[in-house]
């Protein structure tokens, strides 16, 4: 095969399993009544607490990074004459006329030697001092012209001043006195407008012909230097007499507006060293300036005896101003570039150091720290490694470190880069503390280890990132790394460097302009703190595994808050890792200018009817940023906040897909405040709608442009939306903003392609809403976290013999309403109307979390709803009638008098335990009984992440009467705990039916080995799914232990009108394709497995897909298992729900 070839172009982001994320932990609240039922976190539960990273970055602080040419090669002359007639080395060109040598031509402008603390190469030494290439000859234009030197000025690119610590900018240069170097005024400056005479040597080729022995000359004399010009390339630049040709440059003069980009370029971004300060120092501005929840970050130079110049500190205040005093005004020495030495020392420290500077300590730095001795196995090391050039001097002392380490890591070679990184990822560097670094298929490694970032300025060997990194994970390939001894190919020094992130299973990328350098090292930092997280279920746009079946799965960036929607392929063998597309993925989103005409608000374009009021801050609107426009960004120099993508966090809203619209079509809540429209099978926006000011205020809106923005929830909450079948020739889509506000919307979504603000049908919010919406039911509408149903019912326009109302949205109120009810609600589902609502419960701090309807007779239309609390109650409406005024509360079960708002009764069971999970409701095909299933639990505040109240399963015969307590119900248990297939499974008591005179059963959630329960508890906060008569459910198991944030959990798989094992086992744990196997226990005691650990932390809803079980988990990830299809065959009755 053809080996991939180094371009210098912006590499996308690479999947990264580094989850040491970045979480606030100082959590504030919504905006909730005073007595609210239930505090809910501004920062979501399943971003845990932080445990924050150590980043060590490795400046490369040799001679050559005083050079103003970038790359050596930019002006290497042995490429196009043979013999070698030209002499060459890494700091420039060494012109020979056959006598003598002019060396280390790194500089375009002449200028002082100890311009940033130390001589640099050359200067002061001989009679060749200072000498610069004369702009009058091919090397001068050469050096003076971006595409061959992309280190000189280029008038495409806007130069901007550097960073300060705490993000704002240094100032525009002065073009009438721009500085040589920034942080050291006296140093001196010049007039860019005017010329610099010098009394020393320039050489200059003066042989007309291609090759000759006699390339250059060297003279003495005055020459006068222009500063202020730049050239135009016009010939070819793939050939090399063209490129020689003096001929073929244009001299072009940089005058008036411009004049300030030059000036900028000139004083922040002229050579190596500076160029280098200002992409490094506005790429760390990007971090959070906060002790808890920031990075820890050390520095170090390659020529510092030890290399480590700061040790490892938390990225805030005073260590955060030191950091960049040592960027931008350490001495660049007259030295070489040990980077293998440095590597090491490095390493070394991070498995060596002691005492108050011992990376690994939580209180690090600071002795009197209460959590000084604390040490947190999880945390992770990373070393960032930057140079401009290939390495020399001291060495490692290591052998060939990763001689047996197999394909793609391995090489003939030792005492490398390579070795040297590997040797820190392979050895435990703390066997005291215990193996939990996060593990991922890239980077497997758990134990203590440093892992290899390689950062070029400009230099590329012969093996590209991608293709390197995609050979991880083969046993073999044509991948064959080259000797870095090699003095004739010393670009294999750069594939050392990439070698070196490859086996530390780091990341790699090269750019040789400024912006692209600071743009690609913010990608990497943020790679390195971002954890990637989900509370989102999957959706699936077939039950039937088909060529084009796709799971479509929401996620987020903590800290950064940007969300993700991909579609991933599925198979028999489960789900893809690599996605079919990515809504971050360019032009998915349209620029903002396109926006304006695609993103609506009530009454119109979310531009023409909130721009004016959001305003605009020095020029830029928020209306744009909102919209996507990120010239206004502070990595800009503008006023607002800067994002690594435009779309918001997706944290809770999961996305709902429809293949009934005219465009196959996703729909999902971000917290950007923007409801949106994806293309399902290409990625892109069809539009997005953001609530109106009732339900988002524009100063709530303003809240995302501030650049110390804390995380707030917008458009959070569940949607639903219709098949035509419910909605004649329609698709309406109702949602909530969830923990974004006490708000509910519908939309029609018919056609997305083509929707408009005339397709925005109603809203409701606590302070306003459509006819019928009294004062009270404005009070009982709270935070609605479950799922909206849009339903026939037996509601008719008139008496019983008159046509059927349209569909109706029967939702709960949800949680923490001004009234603290729970209350149930159906509105027209077209106007918004009001048709019903009645409260259950007026005790205060209530609210109905979960809803689901029943179709008695099969005929399409709803009979029934049944609704669980926060307090742990299930009731049961009875809407059986064509008058919705006389629907009402079956008390207990059994129907009472249907009378309007008839408040109080009691419910079908009260378990005293909260539910904020699904119901799921079905017939036994075997007694025609009608059954109940839900669990409980909830996973709402702070508080949830450490409650050790014992939570349960249950399943319950719903025979027209109350269930008063556990006497009427059968307790199962989970027996046998273990592991199958590498997974950790749990099987229920073997499979028996209920007592005659049982009313269901109840499992506790605990494991049966003691310790019987520990904190925190076991709970199912997610819905239910039925498939055939079997159950299955999520539960979750969060955990306090900031190593372990995401938490744990299991699918779980029970008989469901039983409450026991499965006949015949349902999950293939081990993926062999054969059910037998999947059992725990032996011979007569053993049953199938009944739950099983997905790892993927904390599971969500399941979807099933043919035979196999989807789920996401809380960090971002999807896991699978294969189901068996005999059962899936089954069914459970012609009467079975019809859900939305």
């Amino acid at each position: 095969m053809n080996d991939p070839v180094t371009r210098s172009v912006p590499r996308a982001p690479r999947a990264h399993p580094l989850r040491a994320g970045l979480a606030a932990c100082l959590l504030t609240t919504l905006a909730l009544p005073v007595h609210a039922a239930v505090v809910i976190p501004d920062v979501p539960l399943q971003s845990g607490s932080t445990v924050s990273p150590n980043i060590m970055f490795i400046l490369d602080d040799s001679g050559s990074m005083q050079s103003e040419v970038l790359p050596d090669e930019s002006i290497d002359v042995v490429s196009r004459c043979s013999p070698n007639l030209d002499d060459r080395n890494a700091n420039g060109i060494r012109c020979n006329n056959g006598t003598t040598s002019i060396t280390n031509i790194g500089r375009v402008y002449p200028r002082i030697p100890t311009l940033y603390g130390a001589i640099f190469e050359g200067q002061g030494v001989g009679e060749y001092a200072n000498a610069v290439a004369d702009p009058g000859n091919v090397y001068g234009r050469i050096l003076r012209t971006a595409m061959f030197n992309p280190q000189y000025y280029d008038p495409k690119v806007i130069y901007r001043p550097w960073v300060r610590s705490d993000g704002t900018s240094y100032p525009d240069a002065n073009p009438a006195q721009a500085y040589w170097n920034p942080e050291d005024p006296d140093k001196g400056a010049v007039n860019l407008a005017g010329t610099l005479s010098y009394a020393n040597v320039w050489w200059q080729r003066t042989d007309s012909s291609f090759c000759s022995t006699r390339a250059c000359f060297v003279s003495r004399g005055s020459r006068d230097i222009k500063f202020n010009v730049y050239y135009e390339f016009t010939g070819d630049p793939a050939s090399p007499q063209s490129k020689y040709n003096a001929n073929n440059y244009v001299e072009r003069t940089v005058s008036g507006a411009e004049l300030q980009n030059f000036a900028n370029w000139f004083q922040y971004y002229r050579s190596r060293i500076l160029a280098s300060r200002g992409g490094i120092g506005r790429a760390f501005s990007s971090l959070p300036d906060d002790p808890e929840s920031g990075p820890r970050v050390g520095y170090a130079t390659i020529n510092t005896d030890g290399a480590v110049s700061r040790y490892i500190r938390p990225f805030a205040g005073t260590d955060r101003q030191a950091f960049y005093d040592s960027l931008y005004g350490g001495t660049i020495p007259n030295r070489g570039t040990p980077l293998r030495k440095a590597l090491y020392d490095v390493g070394k420290h991070f498995e060596t150091e002691t005492g108050v500077d011992d990376p690994w300590r939580t209180g690090v730095g600071n002795a009197s720290d209460p959590k000084h001795s604390e040490y947190l196995a999880c945390r992770q090391n990373f070393a960032m490694l930057m140079t401009d050039g290939y390495w020399n001097g001291a060495d490692s002392g290591l052998g060939n470190e990763d001689g047996t380490a197999g394909y793609p890591f391995s090489d003939g070679y030792g005492n490398t880069l390579a070795d040297v990184a590997y040797h820190f990822w392979n050895k435990d560097l703390r066997a005291d503390i215990p193996n939990e670094v996060p593990a991922s298929p890239l980077n497997p490694n758990t134990h203590q280890h440093m892992v290899t970032y390689g950062i070029g300025l400009g230099v590329f060997g012969r093996y590209t990132p991608d293709y390197a990194f995609g050979e991880i994970g083969k046993t073999s390939g044509s991948l064959v790394w080259p000797d870095p001894f090699d003095a004739s190919n010393p670009s294999a020094k750069i594939d050392d460097l990439l070698h070196a992130a490859v086996n530390s299973r780091g990341d790699f990328f090269s750019a040789g302009d400024p912006e692209t350098f600071a743009e690609e090292l913010t990608k990497t930092l943020s790679s390195i703190i971002e954890r990637t997280a989900s509370g989102s279920n999957v959706a699936a746009n077939s039950v039937a595994l088909r060529d084009e079946t796709r799971i479509f799965q929401a996620s987020y960036v903590g800290g950064q808050w940007t969300g993700q929607l991909a579609s991933y392929p599925i198979t028999a063998n489960g789900v893809s890792a690599t996605p079919s597309w990515r809504a971050s993925d360019p032009g998915k989103i349209k620029p903002h200018t396109a926006r304006r005409d695609r993103v609506f608000t009530p009454g119109g374009t979310f531009h023409g009817q909130r721009g004016d009021a959001l305003g605009s801050v020095d020029g830029h609107g928020v209306a744009d940023y909102l919209l996507g426009d990120r010239s206004g960004e502070r990595s800009n120099d503008g006023p607002f906040r800067n994002r690594n993508t435009v779309l918001g966090d997706i944290i809770h809203s999961s996305p709902a897909f429809s293949s009934e619209t005219a465009t196959p079509a996703l729909f999902v809540g971000a917290n950007d405040g923007m409801l949106h429209a994806f293309h399902a099978e290409n990625g892109e926006e069809l539009f997005a709608y953001v609530p109106g000011p009732n339900l988002i205020s524009n100063d709530k809106l303003k809240k995302l442009s501030d650049p110390d923005y804390s995380h707030e929830y917008y458009v959070d909450g569940p949607v639903t939306v219709s098949t035509q079948a419910k909605t004649p020739n329609k698709n309406l889509l109702v949602g909530t903003l969830g923990r974004g506000g006490r708000g509910v919307f519908a939309l029609d979504v018919s056609s997305p392609s083509t929707f408009t603000a005339a397709n925005v049908l109603w809203e409701a919010s606590s302070t306003s809403a459509p006819t019928g919406w009294t004062a009270q039911d404005r009070a009982d509408l709270g935070l609605i976290l479950s799922r909206p149903l849009i339903v026939r019912t037996n509601a008719r326009t008139g008496n019983q013999n008159s046509n059927l109302r349209p569909a109706m949205a029967i939702f709960g109120n949800g949680l923490n309403s001004e009234s603290g009810n729970a209350t149930l609600f159906a509105v027209d589902a077209e106007t918004g109307q009001m048709m019903w609502s009645l409260p259950v419960d007026t005790t205060g701090d209530n609210g109905i979390t979960s809803i689901q309807a029943w179709d008695e007779d099969g005929d399409g239309i709803h009979d029934y709803v049944f609704a669980a609390d926060l307090k742990g109650n299930v009731w049961k409406f009875d809407l059986d009638y064509h008058d919705p005024g006389k629907w009402g509360l079956a008390d207990g079960g059994q129907i009472q008098g249907q009378v309007r708002r008839a408040a109080g009764g009691n419910p079908l069971v009260a378990t005293g335990r909260p539910i904020t999970g699904g119901l799921q409701i079905a017939f036994d095909p075997m007694t025609y009984e009608r059954w109940v299933f839900f669990g409980t639990g909830k996973y709402l505040e702070q508080s949830d992440t450490t409650s050790t109240g014992q939570q349960r399963w249950y399943g319950i015969k719903d025979t027209g009467s109350r269930i008063t307590g556990d006497a009427l119900l059968t307790e199962r248990k989970i027996e046998i705990v273990g592991s199958h297939g590498g997974r950790k499974v749990r099987a229920f008591e073997p499979h028996a039916p209920l007592p005659d005179d049982s009313r269901g059963w109840y499992v506790n959630l605990e494991a049966p080995a003691p310790p019987a329960v520990t904190p925190p508890s076991e709970r199912m906060v997610s819905d239910p799914l039925m498939v055939g008569r079997v159950l299955v459910t999520a539960s979750i198991l969060p955990d306090s232990d900031p190593c372990k944030a995401g938490g744990t959990g299991y699918m779980n798989a029970i008989d469901a009108f039983t409450g026991t094992s499965v006949r015949a086992s349902f999950f293939d744990v081990n993926g062999n394709g054969s059910f037998d196997d999947d059992v725990l226990g032996v011979g007569d005691s053993s049953r199938p497995i009944g739950s099983v650990d997905l790892d993927i932390a904390m599971p969500t809803s399941p979807t099933v897909v043919e035979s196999l079980l989807v789920a996401g988990g809380s960090l971002g990830t999807t896991g699978s298992v294969g189901i068996n299809p005999q059962v899936i065959k089954g069914r459970i009755s012609w009467r079975e729900i019809i859900g939305d």
